[in-house]
């Protein structure tokens, strides 16, 4: 059973004074990158996302990336291990799908 973190992601998440969303995006978006292993849930427009900080014993830790989604407390407490590798391959399988799709052009 995982459990979640007390504390949101480290990280400049939000709009900085005069910054363009343009800038924003490209920043944020590089925050994320950074990340080794995140998760994302279908929330309402978009996604909840959380990054995997420990297997053993299992932590999520939320990440305010975009709107900030979260799912509930209840969702993260059930998920297993096998749960969260089985996301993070099929995250991984997905993203070189398109990866090798680009670079094909």
């Amino acid at each position: 059973m995982a459990k979640l973190h007390s504390k949101p992601y480290p990280g400049e998440w939000d709009f900085k004074a005069g910054e363009d969303i343009d800038t924003w995006c490209k920043r944020t978006e590089a925050l994320l990158n950074a990340i080794p292993e995140t998760m994302r849930f279908p929330v309402a427009d978009g996604y909840a996302t959380y990054a995997v900080v420990s297997r053993s014993p299992l932590v999520l830790q939320h990440v305010p990336f975009g709107d900030a989604w979260r799912i509930p407390e209840a969702h993260i407490r059930g998920l297993r291990l096998k749960d969260v590798e089985l996301t993070l391959k099929r995250e991984h399988a997905f993203t070189s799908l398109f990866a090798m799709r680009g670079s094909a052009s």
